[in-house]
């Protein structure tokens, strides 16, 4: 849609009042990143449920899966 509306990710970043220049578009995991990110939300007492990590934190839960196969086993190798 974005690139339908505004013509690129860029444009509709701006027409949503995101500066394009500084918002990254991909976040590139791997395991540590996720391990550490598994750790500060944890830290932070948020609920490590794999139903709410899907809701606030998907790109997290989907990296969890793809590197560790499933978000009990990036859970398990965060320590928590």
């Amino acid at each position: 849609i974005s690139k339908r509306m505004f013509g690129s990710w860029p444009r509709a970043l701006s027409a949503a009042g995101i500066d394009p220049d500084t918002e990254t578009l991909h976040i590139k995991w791997d395991k540590e990143s996720i391990v550490w990110d598994i750790r500060q939300l944890d830290a932070d007492g948020s609920d490590l449920g794999s139903r709410d990590i899907q809701q606030s934190e998907p790109a997290l839960h989907a990296a969890a899966i793809r590197h560790f196969g499933s978000w009990r086993a990036a859970l398990n190798a965060a320590g928590v």
